[in-house]
């Protein structure tokens, strides 16, 4: 994993899959993540809460920011990239 942050042209939402958990699993570790979108990440009880913060504002021409806590993903973004409304 550990995909660089990408560019991303105007118009187009899709970033890099946010980089810790959502939250810590507290039972039994199951095999996804439900909150990945796409079901490919596996959970570990180890991964970093994500930090409360607001969405960021983008620069057209400048390069993703990370996906704030829970990961969302718009309706089109390819595998392995989560969506935010810029």
């Amino acid at each position: 994993m550990g995909n660089p942050l990408i560019p991303f042209s105007p118009g187009s939402p899709c970033l890099p899959r946010c980089p810790c958990n959502p939250s810590r699993p507290t039972g039994p570790i199951s095999p996804f993540d439900p909150g990945s979108g796409s079901g490919v990440r596996p959970r570990t009880p180890f991964g970093p809460r994500c930090p409360a913060r607001p969405l960021l504002p983008f620069s057209p021409s400048g390069p993703g920011r990370p996906a704030p806590p829970g990961c969302p993903r718009l309706p089109g973004c390819p595998i392995g990239q989560d969506g935010v409304k810029p």
